[in-house]
């Protein structure tokens, strides 16, 4: 099943060919983001992990927890106070994360490079922070709209889902080492912290809470979510092209009299099941994070760091193996794929399946001998999966989820605002149409902003208290299409920590309705070789302006070219994508504007598959050849001013 493994998207290091058309950036071996939500967790009573579990360890103290951050000289007792004037553990923490830790070591000096510092293209930069963030790779909302489950768009649907492979990243030994590294080095400098704590408090015993099994604790919580949390998402989006396929096998239409074998119908509504069972194999041994080497001292997490364990060479798939199987992907695959062969061999010889081969003899064209093939395959994977990934695991709330309803409890510091809802601040900018039209984009944008929630695990928890506050331009001196305008207004709603925002909690981020974002809710779009491009991917759309954004800074960015803080969004990915991204801070505005360049009006609408852009291309292309004859009309004509 899984002969031909593809790796999709990478770049430089992992030994694929550049296409020579990739943007590449570099990213840190963990996300940045942990460091918040780990903090996060550290500063939370009920100490909830990110798989909506409690820990069961003991919490640090308060007094403790502010040390994390304060300068060892200024605290820390002999040796550990003996460092440089700035350093705390929250300093090397972040700086582990980001690799910048090894700039101090002379030998990463002298080889002139951060070793610790991925280079990879950037949709698969972009993917890999998304998943590490537990954000799926595509909405269902988005999966509906472009109507993925249709046996017709199969080809489309195995290109979205082939997103999910980017796990695959997170086997390569180039990056995988990388990553255990950087985990390493920040458990070291947390379990450095323990001791000096220790010392500090006078505990030889070692009694105080741990800030390193926390760190353990919640990073294996989260990569055990995230892994789980992409395979429901796959897992649920294939059991919906199954039950498509299924029925097309059975409509297909039937051969005629006298034929010896199934009709072309009947054939590719079954090639296409085994071909999707094929790549759901690839799927179900890549979405993992393999943890073997990864310092641990937990037994709840036993299992997935235990170290990789030998195996057999000539494994003949006639056993389980234990856990994961082999740590090398490709080897785990080869293993896995032995295995479903074995099981499905097997179930051919059992009673059941015999008597059901014999009853399928008396139609033998008919559709059912075929779903009893498909059938065969699909009960070995189903039972080879589980004896690798264990029983489905049920997602009960997303981590950004988690994260707004945190944000939206009641807070003990009276200092601090009180947040009773979230969203966004939008402005409008653009005052040419009379204030009917207003009204008219108001209700359109706001059917398709609040038609967001299936498939998003908690989203009923949220949902009633997600808003646009909009604010009309004109009532702020807001001059017509003046976005500067409203960043500065913007502002000053943020100013003290929001306490301006009449208790909404927002991003770092606002809505624009510009002319163009009006006109795309109140018009229907009208452009040559619109054929080419998916309705889905014209819908409304309105703009989106970073609140922080530095004309200066972005000049000298060449991983967003020419973004000048400004994207255009779909409206109907703000709260299930835009959302999560800037609010979680996996992917800044800017990382978002390079894959809306891909569209031919600049719009950004989530993850983007590559028959997606090949369309676009194709449409551009057509575009510019009209543009072409235009103009060679303009010129036999004289051109305007001539005789």
């Amino acid at each position: 099943m899984a002969r031909n493994i593809r790796i999709p998207g990478m770049v430089n290091e992992l030994g694929q060919p550049f296409k020579g058309d990739e943007l590449l950036v570099k990213t840190t071996p963990l996300p940045l983001a942990l460091m918040a939500q780990f903090i996060g967790f550290l500063s939370d009573p009920q100490r909830r992990l990110p798989n909506g579990q409690q820990s069961t360890l003991p919490a640090l103290a308060g007094d403790d927890f502010a040390l994390l951050g304060t300068p060892y000289p200024r605290w820390a007792p002999a040796p550990y106070n003996e460092t440089i004037r700035s350093d705390s553990a929250l300093n090397r923490f972040a700086m582990t994360l980001s690799g910048m830790d090894q700039l101090m070591d002379m030998d990463v000096i002298l080889a002139g490079g951060l070793p610790g510092v991925n280079v990879m293209g950037h949709e698969m930069a972009y993917m890999r922070a998304s998943l590490w963030a537990g954000i799926v790779p595509l909405s269902v909302r988005r999966w509906r709209q472009k109507n993925l489950a249709d046996p017709a768009n199969f080809d489309q649907a195995l290109a979205v889902l082939e997103k999910a492979n980017t796990f695959m990243s997170f086997s390569i030994d180039s990056i995988a080492d990388k990553t255990r590294a950087a985990y390493n080095r920040a458990y070291a400098a947390l379990a450095s912290w323990d001791l000096a704590l220790a010392a500090h408090r006078g505990d030889p015993n070692g009694n105080l809470p741990k800030a390193a099994d926390l760190w353990n604790d919640f990073f294996f919580s989260h990569v055990d979510f995230i892994a789980a949390r992409c395979y429901a998402w796959y897992a649920a989006r294939v059991d919906e092209l199954q039950a498509a396929l299924l029925q097309a096998l059975r409509d297909a239409p039937r051969p005629p009299a006298g034929a010896r074998e199934q009709s072309p119908a009947q054939r590719a509504a079954f090639n296409k099941f085994m071909h999707l069972l094929e790549v759901v194999t690839t799927a179900d041994a890549s979405i993992v994070i393999p943890l073997a080497g990864f310092k641990n001292t937990l037994p709840r997490w036993a299992l997935l760091s235990d170290p990789a364990r030998l195996h057999p060479l000539t494994y003949d798939g006639s056993f389980a193996l234990p856990g994961w199987g082999p740590a090398d992907i490709r080897q785990r695959l080869q293993h896995y794929d032995t295995r479903q062969r074995f099981l499905v061999r097997e179930a051919a010889r059992t009673p059941a399946m015999v008597a059901n081969s014999a009853a399928a003899d008396t139609d033998p064209l008919g559709p059912e001998p075929l779903i009893r093939v498909y059938v065969a395959a699909l009960g070995a994977h189903t039972r080879a999966r589980r004896e690798m990934r264990g029983e489905p695991v049920e997602i009960k709330e997303e981590l950004w989820v988690s994260a707004v309803k945190r944000a939206l409890e009641p807070v003990a510091n009276p200092d601090m605002p009180v947040f009773t809802k979230w969203g966004f601040v939008g402005y409008r900018v653009s005052y040419g149409r009379d204030e009917g039209a207003w009204d008219r984009f108001l209700e359109a944008f706001r059917v398709d902003v609040g038609g967001w929630g299936e498939g998003v695990a908690g989203a009923g928890e949220i949902k009633g208290m997600g808003k646009v506050k909009w604010i009309d331009g004109r009532e702020c001196g807001i001059a017509e299409g003046d976005v500067e305008g409203a960043r500065r207004h913007f502002q000053t709603l943020t100013e003290g920590s929001g306490r301006n925002l009449q208790g909404l909690k927002t991003i770092d981020a606002f809505l624009v309705a510009d002319k163009a974002a009006i006109d795309s809710y109140l018009t229907k779009a009208d452009l040559p070789g619109q054929n080419l491009i998916d309705p889905a991917d014209l819908g409304g759309f309105v703009l989106v302006a970073d609140a922080k954004f530095d004309p200066a800074q972005a000049a000298r960015d060449i991983e967003s070219p020419l973004f000048d803080g400004t994207v255009r969004v779909l409206g109907s990915v703000l709260f299930e994508d835009l959302w999560p991204q800037l609010f979680l801070h996996v992917n800044p505005l800017k990382a978002l504007w390079p894959i809306a360049c891909s569209h031919p009006l600049a719009i950004y609408m989530g993850p983007t598959a590559e028959y997606q852009v090949k369309r676009w291309k194709a449409f551009d292309a057509v575009r510019a050849r009209l543009a072409g004859k235009a103009m060679e009309w303009v010129s036999t004509q004289g051109g305007p001013g001539y005789d």
